[in-house]
């Protein structure tokens, strides 16, 4: 038969098929000893194993009596009785208990007792001397034997019995002499008991241990437990006596029951186990196999068996053809010793290989072989896998954008450097290999190691780890780290991937800047719509009080007590209309008589004022170069704006001697520069005048500067109204901005920037009023929300001579004037109103009527105001609250153009 690579056999011989070995062998070493000779008699009739005392009864020398035959060993023996009783118990497989004369033809009489056994047959054999020796040794043997021994007579008494019956049944010594044995037997099978004893005691015959049905025997307790009994005849002259022997097999079943688990277990596992595995016999058939086997080779268990494997081609690792004298089986059958790991490839039914590790060892009968067959058809796939992976990840390592570098665990010695760490820090991977960042330069100090070895042994990673580190430029960067495991062969590796984040932190820092200023400027600009709100409104009152009290002065009398009264009244609404101002320059939104301005000559028209307003014994500076460019500004503001700023710095000067610094120039800012101000604004890159105002005083700290600009914020004992908040505002009305310079101990700076102006050609100029009362017909309409203003109003424009139509809102407004447009030869229009403000009803005047003038009203500043109707064709322009006589101002300059 031709030779294959796997399978499976059960051992043959002469005899057919024998029986597993069973563990009697295990014994030898303890019947080496024994008087009594011992042999293990095979089914062949072949000497398996004899004892010296057996040998010696044999007079065959040991040596040369096993492995020989009993016909070898004693010709003659086959028509012998002791021959006879041999070949009863082979056949039978029941046990023998006799007398015979051995050596065959001898005169000395030995007992023999023959049981089976799983090879053949067990013989113990001793010889027969004087009776007086025989009782002695049949009580010593009763007394010491190992099992219980228990003599009962024909009436069922127990006549003798040894320790170890008292001790297996549990009774004292003495206490079953004379009991009656059924009192030992379970009660429902001692019911039979009484008949069995007697078909025996007339038909009495050797029942070897272990022969016959299951027994179960009673202890003095009550409780159970199993054994097996074996029972001689003892016949004397005057009674027939039987001998129990009687083995406890309680441990017995239960290893017999967890063997046959084992096996079961054992079993289920050979089928269900993934690997392959088959039991090959000398002539290379296939007798056992598990599923596992047949699904690898892609045959059915039949198919294997009966040999179609054979017909597959077989290849070496190489891929060249296997001859069958390479398979580890036959190797194994040959050489008589394990063959591992044999690398076979079979071509499957469908021309496909599938790729197994073999493993082969011969079985203890020496004509059988055991293999094992793992499928590594997904591992070498994996390898391939893996090496395509590994040269992936070369290829991935080195063109990795940012430096990566792969180092050992234990000691952080550096193995590969990729092209980005090589560009970032200056060394490749020859000149890196072996050596640590610290020693390479890159790092200051083992920290950076430890840290990420901490990380690494914790979580198996390291994430987001910031370090400064040394590049090839010579700088000091910051670089944030992620480090992950890695096993290369047997040795732990992590790989280090370093990112530069030197220009994100900074991008980061100035981001952070930039919230903070963003977070400044929606705090103020909240802060200046809630004081616009208020001066709004405030306005209105105001408007109110100081027209009807206009109007009261003209209905007096001359030399009339009342009119220094209503003058006072005036003033006082003035006072008030100058703190509503002050709202408004916070907001932005405060009246701007713009102009052309040169700033170095608005500071020396005011430094007599200056130097009175401050302490005596501080010191003022000027550094106002001539001819600096021109900005558009309120003078009025600005004076303001310089005088706070320079009674602030003696203020910070405090009782103490003390420099205060005013200065101007011209620079050119660029985004980045405007970027690091207050109120940055989206100004534009350009030419800027600036104010500066330095003291020398206690400085501030970087807390009072964050508020320095809030409203009624002071560090002073007492408020003194809007301050610096007002400044904030003027400066944001004319489109500029501010830096503050400031630490505690180290004085103070403000610098105001304005953006210059090449010309001052074309700027807008606020109506003057008119003193002479205008005089005036038709019908004027009126829009105001706030029904307190339109009513001094209506008295004003009345008073004028024209008639006036009211509206609370643009939609009246506009039903009115759609009815009669060409009725009207004015319009007044409020700017701020609900439902539809000032400049969509202006847009719907216009469609119904293009030339009606229209005369603009607001509490903001004309600039702030008037920006919303460029090209609207306004015909003027009135900011609340306002006097009688520049309403009249205001309406004949509007009609007269």
């Amino acid at each position: 038969m031709e030779s294959n690579a796997f399978g499976s056999s059960q051992i043959q011989s002469s005899q057919g098929s024998r029986p597993n070995p069973s563990p009697v062998l295990h014994l030898a070493e303890a019947w080496e000893h024994l008087i009594e000779g011992c042999a293990l008699i095979s089914f062949d009739w072949e000497y398996l194993y004899a004892n010296e005392a057996a040998a010696q009864a044999a007079q065959i020398a040991r040596g040369d009596l096993v492995g020989r035959t009993l016909h070898d060993a004693h010709p003659g023996i086959e028509p012998s009785e002791l021959f006879a009783r041999y070949r009863q118990c082979m056949e039978q497989r029941r046990a023998q208990v006799f007398e015979a004369p051995f050596p065959p033809g001898s005169s000395e009489l030995y007992t023999f007792h023959v049981q089976p056994a799983a090879e053949g047959i067990f013989v113990a054999s001793l010889p027969i001397s004087e009776h007086s020796l025989a009782e002695e040794r049949f009580r010593l043997a009763v007394e010491e034997a190992p099992n219980a021994i228990i003599m009962v007579n024909h009436a069922g008494e127990i006549v003798l019995l040894n320790a170890q019956a008292e001790q297996y049944f549990g009774y004292a010594p003495g206490e079953l002499f004379g009991a009656n044995v059924e009192q030992l037997v379970p009660e429902i099978p001692s019911e039979r008991h009484t008949a069995h004893r007697a078909k025996f005691a007339r038909e009495p015959y050797i029942r070897d241990v272990g022969v016959g049905r299951d027994l179960r025997a009673r202890r003095k307790d009550g409780s159970e437990f199993p054994v097996e009994v074996g029972l001689v005849p003892i016949s004397t002259p005057d009674e027939t006596f039987v001998r129990a022997t009687i083995i406890d097999i309680t441990e017995r079943k239960r290893a017999e029951t967890e063997l046959r688990d084992q096996e079961e277990n054992w079993r289920k596992l050979f089928a269900l186990l993934p690997v392959g595995i088959s039991v090959v016999n000398e002539q290379s058939s296939v007798v056992e196999l598990n599923t596992s086997l047949a699904r690898i080779l892609g045959l059915s268990r039949q198919q294997l068996i009966q040999g179609e494997h054979a017909k597959r081609r077989y290849f070496r690792p190489d891929k060249t053809p296997m001859p069958p004298e390479e398979f580890p089986s036959q190797r194994a059958l040959k050489e008589q010793r394990p063959i591992k790991s044999v690398e076979i490839g079979v071509e499957k039914e469908d021309g496909t290989v599938v790729w197994t590790n073999v493993s082969a060892m011969p079985l203890a009968s020496q004509d059988a072989v055991v293999t094992v067959t793992v499928d590594t058809t997904l591992q070498k796939q994996a390898e391939a896998a893996l090496h395509d992976s590994n040269e992936k990840f070369d290829s991935l390592f080195d063109l990795t954008p940012v430096a990566a570098c792969l180092s050992t665990l234990a000691d952080g010695r550096i193995v590969a450097v990729n092209q980005a760490f090589a560009q970032t820090f200056g060394h490749t991977t020859a000149q890196a290999r072996g050596k640590t960042l610290r020693e390479l330069g890159i790092s200051a100090g083992p920290e950076l190691h430890q840290q990420i070895l901490a990380a690494l042994h914790s979580h198996g990673h390291a994430r987001n780890i910031e370090a400064s580190l040394l590049t090839d430029s010579g700088e000091h960067c910051s670089f944030l780290i992620n480090a992950d495991l890695l096993s290369i062969g047997d040795q732990p590796h992590y790989i280090k991937i370093m990112q530069d984040i030197t220009a994100h932190k900074q991008a980061t820092t100035a981001q952070r800047q930039l919230d903070a200023k963003l977070q400044q400027t929606q705090k103020l600009e909240s802060l200046g719509v809630l004081a616009g709100g208020i001066a709004h409104d405030f306005n209105n009152l105001l408007a109110s009080i100081m027209g009807y009290t206009d109007l009261a002065l003209l209905e007096l009398p001359p030399q009339s007590l009342a009119e220094p009264l209503l003058n006072n009244a005036i003033q006082g609404a003035r006072r008030a209309a100058e703190l509503t101002a002050q709202m408004l320059a916070y907001a932005g939104k405060g009246h701007v008589n713009i102009e052309p301005l040169d700033l170095s000559q608005l500071v020396a028209d005011i430094t007599r004022l200056l130097e009175i307003s401050i302490s005596k014994i501080c010191v003022l500076q000027y550094d106002l170069p001539p001819s600096l460019p021109s900005i558009v500004a309120d003078a009025t503001q600005l004076r303001q704006v310089v005088m706070n700023l320079v009674i602030n710095a003696s203020e910070a000067i405090g009782n103490r001697s003390g420099t205060i610094r005013v200065s101007t120039g011209v620079l050119y800012c660029d985004h980045a520069y405007l970027t690091d101000t207050y109120l940055d604004e989206d100004l534009p890159e350009g030419l800027y005048v600036s104010l500066s105002v330095s003291d020398n005083g206690a400085g501030m700290s970087a807390a009072t500067r964050a508020r320095i600009f809030e409203p009624f914020f002071t560090t002073k004992f007492t408020g003194r109204g809007l301050g610096l908040a007002a400044l904030l505002g003027i400066v944001r009305s004319h489109r500029g901005a501010i830096k503050v310079y400031s630490e505690p101990g180290a004085g103070t700076t403000f610098s105001l920037l304005f953006p210059a102006v090449a010309s001052a050609e074309n700027l807008p100029t606020s109506p003057k009023a008119s003193e002479a009362e205008l005089r005036g017909h038709g019908t004027v309409l009126l829009i105001d929300d706030e029904e307190s203003v339109r009513g001094l109003m209506r008295q004003m424009v009345e008073r004028m001579g024209f008639a006036v139509q009211e509206a609370a809102n643009g939609r009246e407004a506009l039903k009115l004037f759609r009815g009669t447009p060409a009725q009207f030869r004015c319009v007044l229009l409020d700017l701020t109103m609900p439902h539809m403000d000032g400049k969509a009803t202006l847009r719907d005047l216009r469609r119904i009527r293009a030339d009606v003038p229209v005369i603009l009203m607001s509490g903001h500043s004309e600039q702030t105001a008037m920006s919303q109707f460029v090209g609207k064709g306004l015909s003027g322009f009135i900011q609340k609250p306002f006097r009688f006589e520049q309403l009249c101002a205001v309406m004949s300059q509007a009609l007269q153009s």
